[in-house]
């Protein structure tokens, strides 16, 4: 019940947010880069110049075809691909791509709620009856991103997972190897380039997950990184409890090893997952161990004073 009203505490603040936003920060089209209406999304002057991407497309990239009995394009006649379909939204024209520019490099990342927006009203009953499971967005590597401040695609996959209910991963790919810009490279050369440019983020949840569950992947990434950040604590408590078990001070050693096992953490993991869910779940571990590491220093300074 607490979390339920958390919850929709968090929804309606963020709803208030997003309208005291538009009125400090007016939407803009992403087109022309003026400001617009919200129900507008794209000026009615702007959506007359861009051109839509309209049958007959390649069955495999989505490209534009000129000629109507022709089911590939000639790139995909002639190549293999390791996907097996791709769709497009807009023609890649001079207004198009200035676009696709800001959002990538000028910081314009309002411009991935209508991206969003107008990709799922043209392909939602397409994704939907595909029944996809998880939308996972491509990485950057971090010194870029670092650079960047943040991932266009990552933002475009999250607003996208909103509006459709489809879970977003973004942390399921890690880019390991910070490689060349695609657009320099040629078709030969970007194969090459993205050779052993990504991995998995953490093998080690494979163990545990055999059936390849995508969700079950993602929860497990990211909760293990929070849970082992109780590391620290724990190797520190397991030190304090054999200080002052081997310095015949046994009733700390017991209090320690009582609230770290029972008396702490489960009041805390009742806590912590009322407001936060399965993240205050995962949280309940380290903050238990952190609060008796807190606990354990007192005990060693009130013995260092005694002595």
């Amino acid at each position: 019940m607490i979390r339920k009203n958390f919850i929709k505490c968090l929804k309606g603040l963020r709803r208030i947010d997003e309208k005291i936003l538009d009125l400090l920060y007016p939407p803009r089209c992403p087109i022309c880069d003026k400001v617009t209406l919200p129900e507008d999304r794209i000026c009615p002057e702007c959506r007359k110049k861009i051109h839509i991407v309209s049958e007959p497309v390649c069955m495999r990239c989505g490209k534009p075809l000129s000629n109507q009995r022709k089911e590939y394009c000639f790139d995909c006649e002639s190549r293999s691909y390791n996907f097996t379909q791709g769709k497009a939204l807009w023609v890649y024209g001079k207004l198009e791509k200035a676009s696709i520019y800001r959002f990538k490099y000028q910081n314009k990342r309002e411009y991935a709620k209508i991206y969003a927006s107008e990709l799922t009203q043209r392909y939602g009953t397409w994704i939907r009856n595909r029944k996809i499971q998880a939308i996972i967005p491509i990485p950057l590597h971090k010194s870029r991103k670092k650079k960047r401040g943040y991932n266009q695609a990552e933002i475009l996959a999250k607003e996208m997972g909103k509006i459709l209910g489809i879970p977003v991963y973004a942390n399921l790919l890690v880019r390991v190897r910070d490689t060349k810009p695609q657009k320099t490279l040629d078709e030969a050369e970007r194969k090459n380039n993205l050779k052993r440019a990504f991995k998995m983020s953490e093998n080690i949840v494979q163990l545990f997950n055999s059936e390849n569950n995508l969700q079950m992947q993602s929860i497990a990434v990211y909760g293990l990184k929070l849970y082992f950040t109780a590391t620290l604590f724990t190797g520190m408590n397991i030190v304090f409890c054999i200080f002052f078990t081997s310095t015949e001070n046994v009733i700390p050693a017991h209090v320690l090893s009582l609230l770290k096992g029972l008396i702490l953490i489960i009041p805390m993991a009742y806590l912590l997952s009322a407001l936060w869910g399965i993240t205050g779940v995962w949280l309940c571990y380290a903050v238990t161990e952190c609060t008796v590491t807190i606990l354990a220093i007192a005990f060693y300074i009130k013995k260092c004073t005694q002595i």
